[in-house]
């Protein structure tokens, strides 16, 4: 497992019980690939940090990793068009996960967002109205 093998440290960052109204599989769906990307493009022995927090309106989940980071250019296609690159001991993938994680937002009237800087790490951030 890849997460074993990178040596990486999970931190959950909750302040009180949250709540994520969505379809379980969907949610599963987007849960996988979002935490996936983390590991996949994390540095070996950092960290990944998964937070909530909430409005009045919105829950907002983000996964946050301090890895590869994303290039400016690549961040504005992101979502829409299938793009795939090698983690940071070389992993592979079909480069069709955000684009996925997008879609089943979508689904959900929700948004996902993402802040990047090269070498740095990446933020994404999804949003979940509340009924």
């Amino acid at each position: 497992m890849r997460f074993k093998k990178k040596n990486l440290e999970i931190e959950f960052r909750v302040t009180k019980e949250n709540y994520i109204y969505a379809d379980l599989s969907i949610l599963n769906e987007i849960l996988r690939n979002l935490f996936a990307n983390a590991i996949k493009f994390s540095f070996p022995n950092g960290k990944i940090n998964i937070e909530f927090h909430e409005s009045d309106t919105t829950t907002y989940l983000s996964f946050v990793d301090f890895g590869k980071g994303i290039l400016e250019y690549r961040i504005q296609n992101l979502f829409t068009e299938s793009m795939s690159s090698p983690g940071t001991l070389g992993e592979k993938g079909f480069g069709i996960g955000l684009k996925l994680c997008f879609e089943l937002m979508r689904l959900h009237q929700g948004n996902i967002q993402v802040e990047s800087k090269p070498n740095e790490g990446s933020r994404f951030i999804l949003e979940f109205p509340k009924p």
